[in-house]
């Protein structure tokens, strides 16, 4: 039986709400697609398997209410999102296979251990089907995202973002000397050359991580680096001695070995999955204003601003904490 998702306190207040929005077995329509009460409690019972396999729980009380509630406004935010989903792949042509789902699901089995997936789901009232059904889904939300990244960003888009962040994927290959005062700078800087730069980072440089090992500093990612020692390295050709070089730390002599830098394509999958998931929560905002959504009041109500649904005694408006809609495991859950 599906379990009142509000505290008994508020039970009139969902029962003369009711004429207002889907009642009976009906825990919401979305444009027009049901959420029956039966599907719902299955879903509730596998948003619960999921957040308690990953150790995030589901769902975040608010005052006063049941863990059972929140998980049920939880996965009824998640179901309505599937549906949404669910409308536009049928619309745009985008599909995945149960195939794909059922290896989600062995994957999972494989990790538990043979047995033990069966074992947990049973514990929780729903069959592995239900959740390759999920897992189906989920892959096919995934799918979704990657439709719409595919229509909207451009090569052109992508390449113009790695160049704005290609510090991201710069790595520098640097040796230093690093000294307290300018003037012992100036001095390593007039004696070094590439064959004695090694004897004077022993002899000259207070950097313990380095002195011994000719300064070598190794490759090191662009970003994890001062920015005042990055322009002074890039400022060289491989192989050149800067100029004294100040930072936070002191002064640096430095000597460029190389400079590396990921390639475009190289990096261009990863670019369209980060910017996939904006793209993806730009429309489903876009979508969710623009959509036909009925909520049962003793479940909630459902939030256009944020695709949340909230407790009914609830005035909260705008973004929630996390600033984004609430969006179900891409992957499958780990142990």
């Amino acid at each position: 039986m599906l379990r009142r998702s509000l505290v008994s306190v508020l039970a009139v207040l969902a029962l003369s709400a009711a004429a207002c929005g889907p009642s009976g077995d009906t825990i919401a329509t979305v444009d027009g697609s049901v959420v029956d009460a039966a599907s719902f409690t299955t879903s509730v019972a596998l948003y619960r398997f999921l957040g308690d396999l990953n150790g995030a729980g589901c769902g975040s009380p608010v005052d006063g209410e049941t863990a059972d509630a929140a998980c049920d406004r939880y996965a009824l935010a998640n179901v309505i999102q599937e549906r949404l989903a669910a409308g536009y792949a049928a619309a745009h042509d985008v599909s995945v296979t149960a195939g794909d789902a059922e290896k989600a699901v062995a994957d999972l089995e494989t990790q538990l251990g043979q047995g033990v997936l069966e074992q947990r789901l049973q514990g929780y009232g729903v069959a592995r089907a239900d959740l390759v059904a999920l897992a189906e889904r989920i892959l096919l939300m995934n799918a979704v995202r990657d439709a719409l990244a595919s229509e909207q960003l451009t090569e052109s888009d992508l390449r113009n973002l790695y160049e704005s962040q290609i510090a991201d994927y710069t790595s520098i290959h640097a040796k230093h000397i690093l000294v307290e005062a300018k003037a012992t700078a100036d001095r390593v800087a007039a004696e070094a050359t590439p064959e004695n730069f090694g004897d004077l980072a022993a002899e000259f440089s207070i950097d313990p991580g380095s002195k011994d090992v000719g300064g070598d500093l190794g490759s090191i990612p662009e970003t994890s680096l001062d920015p005042d020692f990055v322009a002074g390295a890039l400022a060289l050709k491989p192989g050149e001695i800067s100029a004294p070089v100040q930072t936070q730390f002191g002064w640096h002599v430095i000597l460029l070995v190389s400079v590396d830098v990921q390639p475009f394509a190289d990096v261009e999958a990863q670019l369209r999955s980060q910017q996939a998931t904006q793209v993806y929560a730009d429309w489903f905002r876009a979508t969710i204003a623009s959509a036909d959504i009925e909520v049962n009041p003793r479940i909630g109500r459902f939030d256009a601003a944020t695709g949340e649904v909230l407790p009914i005694r609830s005035t909260a408006t705008g973004l929630p904490t996390s600033a984004a809609p609430p969006l179900v495991p891409t992957e499958a859950p780990q142990p």
